[in-house]
């Protein structure tokens, strides 16, 4: 019997590879453009690796730019 794949990992099982989960993500156009353009940036041009890569070593910066902000409307008012 084999086994089932894990829930939540959005995938079939495949054996005897040595990545055995299959994940599917559905982007607009224009964002596989963008995804296109950044591989095409990085020398990458396999999807899958490209993908792994960032979504295993990749980051996301999220700053908190509020306090910029009221500096700038501040400085309007100089």
């Amino acid at each position: 019997m084999e086994p089932e794949p894990e829930p939540g990992t959005g995938g079939t099982l495949t054996t005897g590879r040595k990545r055995d989960r299959h994940l599917n993500v559905m982007v607009t156009a224009d964002e596989l453009a963008q995804i296109h353009g950044r591989m095409a940036e990085a020398g990458i041009s396999n999807a899958g690796a490209y993908m792994r890569k960032m979504a295993l070593n990749g980051y996301i910066l999220h700053m908190d730019l509020a306090p910029v902000r009221e500096l700038v409307s501040l400085q309007l008012f100089v």
